[in-house]
């Protein structure tokens, strides 16, 4: 099996203000630093099966909870898309839940306050359409969904959807030219390159043009920063705090993590 990952990217909360509601509901989770008006939850219930207990703790924060359930086959993209459906009506922000199927599939769902704006997939077959996840038994090789308007005005990248729909259309295959044999910046070359040979380049270019540090997001959740990981996937990018640049120590430092 290839990476398997998923997060929620939430964008107009701060750290403090998450960290404080999951200690309050006593949500298992790492919770990153704030950049940018930018935070990523990484939760336990993102990447393991649900039990009866897990399923009442849903049940208390909504009602809602099994209707999410229910229509995403109780499998791990549930939690996150109902993560997404929560926290951003709690909190009145938009939420971006990622999952990476296996190394082949990219997927995502968008929420803003309380409301789905659009769900992506790299693997739609010809029933796809949006609310449905990802169907294992249903699996294609289509590109279904994904509307760069949404995702730009729901970031506040409203100048860069040209941007956003080049990442969301390019057809997935092998680069006939490597990324960093391009001349520029690893941005434009993440436009430039004729095609995603896995769905965390395409991760990449997207968080990139959406303002969402890359190593926050592609390949990172929560047993990778459990097991002690987050220098690795931090390695290959900077991060900032008042646009200098800061010490793996000083970020790491920064994460915080809710027990239950």
């Amino acid at each position: 099996m290839g990476i398997q990952y998923g997060n929620l990217t939430l964008y107009g909360i701060s750290q403090q203000e998450l960290v404080n509601y999951l200690s309050e509901i006593s949500e298992e989770a790492y919770v990153s630093p704030t950049f940018d008006r930018v935070t990523i939850l990484y939760a336990s219930y993102f990447e393991n099966d649900l039990g009866r207990k897990q399923n009442l703790k849903f049940r208390n924060l909504d009602t809602n909870w099994k209707k999410i359930f229910k229509q995403y086959h109780y499998s791990s993209l549930a939690p996150l898309v109902f993560f997404a459906f929560h926290l951003s009506k709690f909190f009145s922000c938009s939420a971006l839940g990622v999952f990476v199927y296996d190394g082949s599939c990219f997927w995502y769902s968008l929420y803003q306050k309380g409301l789905i704006l659009d769900e992506y997939t790299t693997c739609g077959g010809n029933r796809w359409q949006i609310g449905q996840g990802m169907l294992l038994h249903e699996f294609g090789n289509q590109i279904k969904g994904g509307d760069a308007k949404k995702s730009c005005k729901a970031f506040e990248k409203e100048k860069l959807i040209s941007e956003v729909n080049t990442i969301l259309t390019k057809p997935d295959g092998n680069n006939c030219k490597r990324l960093d044999s391009f001349d520029g910046s690893r941005y434009d070359a993440l436009l430039q390159v004729e095609n995603y040979d896995s769905p965390t380049t395409r991760h990449e270019a997207l968080a990139r043009v959406l303002g969402v540090c890359p190593g926050l997001v592609v390949g990172l959740n929560y047993s990778a920063i459990e097991s002690g990981e987050l220098a690795d996937f931090l390695d290959d990018f900077e991060y900032y705090e008042n646009n200098g640049t800061i010490s793996f120590e000083e970020f790491d430092l920064k994460f915080k993590k809710i027990l239950n």
